[in-house]
């Protein structure tokens, strides 16, 4: 749980930050020490899990975080990271 707190509240500060400097990509590919769009996507697929599960009893995903639901999918791990890769790679270069 200390682990969700603590990404929640990097991925809530950092998407802050960029709203005040009008950046909406980190320009990195995923240097540990910054935190990107996809770590906000992770965040924001918790939320909508907890969310649709209060309010319908159903969850939208089999899983969270999202890596973990395309794991229980049968993607294999590196098959996962490579996309990641290509979307964060996408992210950086609009």
């Amino acid at each position: 749980m200390r682990a969700l707190v603590y990404g929640a509240a990097r991925s809530g500060r950092a998407a802050v930050e960029r709203l005040d400097d009008a950046v909406l990509v980190d320009r990195t590919l995923g240097n540990e020490d910054d935190v990107t769009l996809l770590d906000g996507v992770e965040v924001l697929t918790w939320i909508i899990q907890i969310v649709s599960f209060k309010r319908t009893g159903r969850r939208v995903f089999l899983i969270v975080p999202i890596h973990h639901h395309f794991e229980m999918k049968a993607w294999s791990e590196t098959k996962i990271m490579v996309r990641f890769w290509i979307v964060c790679a996408i992210f950086c270069a609009s």
